[in-house]
């Protein structure tokens, strides 16, 4: 069988924003939803310690991608 990835992307206020077939396109969504906010795009941090989670934090609102293995 054919494995490939699906990534979603969460809000901290409004859940699921997105599910996306690229990590860039789902980034980016991500910090979208973070900029739209109010947030200036130059105080986001960007944390990708985690294999499975990025991490998208701006001042008082987050988002996250959370990588999904589909068979």
């Amino acid at each position: 069988m054919k494995t490939f990835n699906v990534y979603q992307v969460h809000g901290s206020e409004d859940g699921c924003i997105a599910i996306c077939s690229s990590k860039k396109r789902a980034i980016a969504a991500a910090m979208e939803y973070v900029i739209a906010s109010g947030c200036d795009a130059a105080n986001i941090e960007v944390d990708n310690s985690c294999e499975r989670m990025t991490d998208i934090m701006g001042e008082g609102i987050s988002a996250y991608v959370e990588t999904w293995n589909v068979t």
